[in-house]
């Protein structure tokens, strides 16, 4: 993972592990997904720690990865993951996704308990408004033969208060 801090007129290394396959940041606290699983620092990344991944019998790497506060979901090779104290224990989310490749991940930026995911292979976008216990198809319209690869929730004033953006 790489740093600038003046609007990304130079870079400066901010990973001291592998190349990053998936990062995400909320204040002091970064997250980069790994080959081997994460590296999280606390500190802005001047530390940084390993942590593995559970994944049975396949190696954990990070296809994408979302906090907020304590809280990190991440999607290894299938799956979903979803630890509620800083990456020290895990457990399986996601009911309702295929237990296929997940290529997205976010957090509701206002609501924490809200989590959407995209699925590579379905080509659909899935939403949690229970912190990523159970999830439920959105409305594919417009969808439909999308290979899906990123998402994003953009704020907005007004119902619904946000857009979704693949």
């Amino acid at each position: 993972m790489l740093r600038s801090n003046d609007a990304g007129l130079t870079w400066h290394p901010a990973s001291p592990r592998f190349a990053a396959t998936t990062i995400a940041a909320e204040g002091n606290f970064l997250a980069a997904g790994t080959p081997t699983g994460l590296d999280l620092s606390f500190n802005s990344g001047r530390y940084w720690f390993h942590i593995y991944l559970p994944a049975g019998r396949e190696v954990a790497h990070a296809n994408a990865l979302a906090v907020a506060g304590k809280t990190i979901f991440v999607a290894p090779a299938v799956g979903l993951f979803r630890s509620l104290d800083s990456g020290a224990t895990w457990e399986r989310k996601g009911r309702g996704v295929p237990y296929a490749p997940v290529s997205a991940v976010r957090i509701h930026p206002r609501n924490p308990s809200e989590v959407y995911v995209t699925a590579r292979t379905t080509g659909t976008v899935y939403a949690s408004r229970d912190g990523g216990r159970t999830f439920q198809t959105l409305e594919r319209d417009g969808l439909v033969g999308a290979w899906l690869r990123s998402l994003e929730i953009l704020p907005q004033n007004g119902p619904p208060g946000f857009q979704l953006l693949v």
